[in-house]
């Protein structure tokens, strides 16, 4: 990802490109995943090397170190009825 602009860590080291690496499964349910969307479960598991850019906590990301490596392992069931 790279922003327009730089972004700046609590150290005061600014930024503007971040990388992430993403690796995930899902699993449909059902007769050979016969129920689709409808039914399923994913995970995935999220490395970002330099750290996230900012709190973006609905992604799971905190956006605190600084830098530093940062590892989200994320996993969601969705049913519909």
């Amino acid at each position: 990802m790279k922003f327009d602009s730089d972004r700046v860590f609590a150290s005061g080291d600014t930024e503007d490109t971040f990388y992430e690496l993403s690796i995930g499964v899902a699993r449909y349910f059902g007769d050979h995943g016969s129920a689709g969307h409808r039914l399923k479960i994913t995970t995935d598991l999220n490395f970002l090397p330099n750290g996230a850019p900012g709190s973006f906590k609905g992604l799971g990301y905190l956006g605190d170190s600084q830098g530093d490596n940062e590892i989200v392992l994320r996993t969601q069931f969705q049913l519909l009825l």
